[in-house]
């Protein structure tokens, strides 16, 4: 048991068997006498502890798929009389005690709270054909179990013969009844009746949905474009008799969930009071706004389907502000979706609910407060080891999101640092204390407040996002910190304060920039930069003025290539070739049933820029596509210039516009950005003219042709494949014509 566990157990000695259920070694030999199957190979899911009182923990076998299958409850001595009513009201074999502990351990089928579970599980016993009639037909019916939440609500998929069905979900008493008034009020909504209510029994707790169409989204990137309006929608819309979510609900939570942090980490109490105040605070200083909310919105809540995305579980539908949505959402996406990942994927889905639907930035962040808050005992009940710690450290990340002065958002909660060999730095670069010692002399008065290890890419380099305060009044600011394996950060360093000299500062005429250089830490071969605020180039080219981002796109890059330094690399057509060829030899061997027409591609591709006449050299980003500029008060900023060199133009101008055919395949609309690279290529060719039309449309097509390689490299992507092989053929017709 680790220490964390040993000193709950010594605070909490009216729950006898608490030991029991903490410690793996000790919840094994119970289990044991008990007779449950696999306890050796027994792991806890996740708990509910009620100080004093008692813990429920789930209980699943290791490495074994579906959900949970037992539970067992730690019972205080206080609660002797509920043991004995379960005694008395059980059946022989669905529950087993441990009178010396006072545990009970619940096996599957059998449920406290959801008795009906072992009919609803037994596909003869009647209660699926009067909740699904139709579904019995000629063809066999099975039950797979998709979600489980021992004494709150089990989830099952119906399938029919080859297909899924319908969904059934089984309530406890009271949540029955909040789900089934949810699904009535709902019921007429567009978002909502992909899933519609199609049977229910109010005796046995259970309701039926029709079986939603879609996938799992997994590039949340790609998808936001769908998302963020299908959200917008569902707040537009009108709906009938849905419990109230206000502010003084939101605070009157507050309270209670203080008490249990308290109660686990009794020695962070003040900070967790101070918490909870300033949240209360900032929550009561918003705006009331009323609309039908989901409730319970994160990553999961969402299906790609052919025509968009649904919206599925609608069971804590509530009217209140729709920034409560939202805030589920992005703090979703922060614990799911880690890094810059996670951070671009907010801003893109924010910015198209915006497109549709106003959302207010201060109660985001209030909101996102609440929820942290509220996740802050997640560590605990998920068996982390370490929980305390990484309790108070999220207490602190809701704290420091409502924090006075604080830009919302530029530094989310933290994750565990990864352990890297190679980067055996890494920790000491994301410990506030350690990194605010290391810059005193770098950067005096500047104090690092919090550290985030935003991306990643074990034994070769990382990027920190910091949180810092200067000055007397504690002016908020963020900064870059970008670490690399090989000590090459003097020169990054060297070459952003040249470019920033050579007027790419953020007070230049033209309105292009690069990120301020604000010095290095050659200990961890780091460099430091100041953090850009603004729109990221895909919102800005999906944004209402997509035409004119685009025009300062061509005119950023056009100044990149017209600047005159001095850098050792170079990379022209023929090392675009060597790298073309690798890539598509590999992704032609990892699509067997593709290999033919990718190698076809391939050969196109090299015999194409082998054909390339002579050109001349610029200098070039050699990274260039819409997610390395940043768009803020008229300015384009320029981000991740670690490729510099110097070769053809034609390389970042075509690079570019492939990436725009790639995402515009990912989104189901080809042309979505044609309007977009003709606003591009046609304002670079006016501005700059270092490239001709065919040199570009070369690249282009080489560009989009090395993303069948990344898309088989990546699982979420591998249906576009097809897709992308499809659009390359197409260029390649057009070039013969």
């Amino acid at each position: 048991m680790v220490a964390d566990d040993q000193q709950l157990v010594a605070r909490d000695g009216a729950i006898r068997g608490l030991e029991r259920v903490l410690s793996p070694a000790a919840l094994a030999a119970a289990l044991q006498g008990l007779g449950v199957a696999h306890a050796d190979k027994r792991l806890v899911g996740y708990l509910r502890y009620k100080p004093g009182a008692s813990c429920l923990a789930s209980l699943s076998v290791a490495d074994a798929a579906g959900p949970p299958d037992a539970y067992a409850i730690a019972f205080a001595d206080s609660h002797a009389e509920k043991l004995a009513n379960i005694v008395d009201r059980a059946e022989v074999g669905q529950c087993d005690i441990d009178r010396e502990s006072n545990i009970v351990v619940w096996r599957a089928p059998f449920d406290r709270r959801l008795p009906s579970l072992a009919k609803l599980v037994d596909v003869g016993s009647g209660l699926l054909g009067r909740l699904l009639p139709e579904a019995f037909d000629d063809r066999p019916v099975q039950l797979a179990g998709l979600r489980y939440k021992p004494e709150r609500r089990f989830v099952a998929r119906i399938d029919r013969g080859d297909s899924a069905a319908a969904v059934v979900k089984l309530y406890s008493q009271q949540g029955y009844q909040t789900a089934w008034r949810a699904s009535k009020s709902l019921a007429g909504l567009p978002t909502a009746s992909r899933q519609c209510p199609v049977g229910h029994s109010s005796r046995h707790g259970a309701i039926a949905y029709d079986w939603a169409p879609g996938v799992a989204i997994t590039d949340w990137r790609a998808a936001a474009a769908d998302a963020g309006p299908a959200v917008a929608a569902l707040h537009g819309a009108r709906a009938g008799k849905l419990p109230e979510l206000t502010a003084a609900t939101l605070i009157a939570r507050l309270k209670p969930i203080a008490a249990s942090l308290r109660w686990l980490v009794p020695q962070a109490g003040d900070a967790i009071d101070a918490a909870a105040a300033r949240i209360a605070a900032m929550v009561a200083e918003v705006k009331p706004r009323r609309a039908v909310l989901h409730g319970d919105l994160h990553t999961e809540q969402f299906l790609a389907a052919e025509h968009g995305v649904n919206l599925i579980d609608f069971d804590r539908a509530c009217l209140g502000p729709p920034e409560w949505d939202l805030a589920n959402l992005r703090t979703d996406l922060w614990e799911r979706v880690h890094g810059a990942d996670g951070d671009s994927a907010w801003s893109a889905f924010l910015e198209a609910y915006r497109r549709v639907a106003p959302a207010d930035t201060e109660a985001i962040a209030a909101f996102s407060a609440v929820r942290l808050f509220e996740q802050a005992i997640n560590p605990f009940r998920l068996r982390h080891a370490s929980w305390q710690e990484q309790l108070v450290a999220r207490v602190a990340d809701a704290r420091r999101i409502v924090e006075p002065g604080r830009t919302c958002g530029v530094v989310s909660p933290r994750q565990p640092v990864p352990e890297d060999e190679r980067l055996p730095w890494l920790a000491e670069a994301c410990d506030p204390t350690t990194v605010s010692d290391a810059v005193a002399e770098l950067l005096p008065g500047l104090a690092i407040d919090a550290a985030k290890l935003v991306r990643h890419k074990p034994g070769r380099r990382g990027i920190v996002y910091y949180q810092a305060a200067s000055g007397a009044e504690g002016q908020a600011s963020q900064i870059v910190g970008k670490t690399e394996r090989k000590p090459r950060h003097h020169q990054r360093l060297k070459l952003q304060r040249l470019l920033w000299e050579a007027d790419f500062h953020d007070q230049s005429a033209d309105g292009v920039s690069v990120a301020r250089p604000m010095g290095g830490l050659p200990q961890w071969n780091m460099w430091l930069q100041s953090h850009v605020e603004g729109l990221g180039g895909w919102g800005a080219l999906d944004g209402d003025d997509a035409p004119a981002a685009a025009r300062h796109a061509a005119r950023a890059i056009a100044k990149l290539h017209a600047t005159s330094l001095l850098v050792d690399k170079k990379h022209g057509f023929a090392e675009e070739a060597e790298i073309l060829s690798d890539r598509l030899g590999e992704a032609a061997s990892m699509a067997p049933e593709l290999s033919r027409r990718i190698r076809r591609v391939r050969d196109h591709c090299l015999e194409m820029l082998a054909a390339q006449p002579a050109a001349n050299s610029v200098l070039l980003h050699r990274d260039f596509y819409p997610d390395q500029l940043i768009y803020g008060e008229g300015r384009v900023t320029l981000l991740d210039l670690d490729l510099v060199c110097h070769g053809p133009a034609a390389i970042d101008v075509g690079n570019f516009t492939g990436h725009l055919v790639e995402m515009a395949i990912r989104t189901g609309n080809p042309a979505r950005y044609d309007a977009v690279e003709s606003a591009f290529v046609g304002e670079y060719l006016q501005t700059a003219n270092s490239a001709s039309p065919k040199a570009i449309e070369a690249t282009k097509l080489a560009t989009l042709a090395r993303h069948l390689y990344i898309s088989q490299t990546r699982k979420q992507r591998r249906q576009f494949t097809s897709d992308i092989l499809a659009n390359c053929e197409r260029m390649m017709a057009d070039r013969e014509r």
